[in-house]
């Protein structure tokens, strides 16, 4: 790990205890200490390594944290009424209107409240 760091391996380190507090705080070597140094590095562009291992904390920190983000609660017994990608128009009470004279029979748009479309579409002398 060091020489991902840029350290030089044969040259004496004391700064151990931050990668061991690391691991006890349940840092994956794997998928969020290596991925983070790497990026980390090749944003110093050359630099060098940092002064101590402090500099990668908060990444590694935030590694951790979104990849041990638990789940949203579910909710298993609701249907879910929305598509993704569709919209819905919400109703008005023409909406309502119009689909209760449906139900009784009769067509709205001719002298009864209708939707706006259906308002739109009103024959000359059938207006209200």
């Amino acid at each position: 790990m060091l020489a991902l760091m840029g350290f030089d391996p044969g040259k004496e380190f004391h700064d151990y205890g931050r990668v061991a507090q690391w691991l006890a705080d349940g840092a994956d070597p794997d998928l969020d200490i290596y991925p983070v140094v790497k990026r980390l590095m090749g944003k110093r562009m050359g630099r060098g390594p940092p002064r101590t291992l402090n500099y990668f904390d908060s990444a590694i920190a935030d590694a951790m944290a979104a990849r041990t983000k638990p789940m949203p609660k579910g909710n298993p017994n609701e249907r879910h009424r929305e598509i993704p990608g569709q919209h819905r128009r919400k109703a008005t009470h023409q909406d309502a209107i119009a689909g209760a004279l449906i139900a009784l029979g009769r067509e709205p748009g001719h002298g009864e409240v209708g939707t706006a479309g259906e308002r739109s579409q009103r024959r000359p002398g059938c207006d209200p």
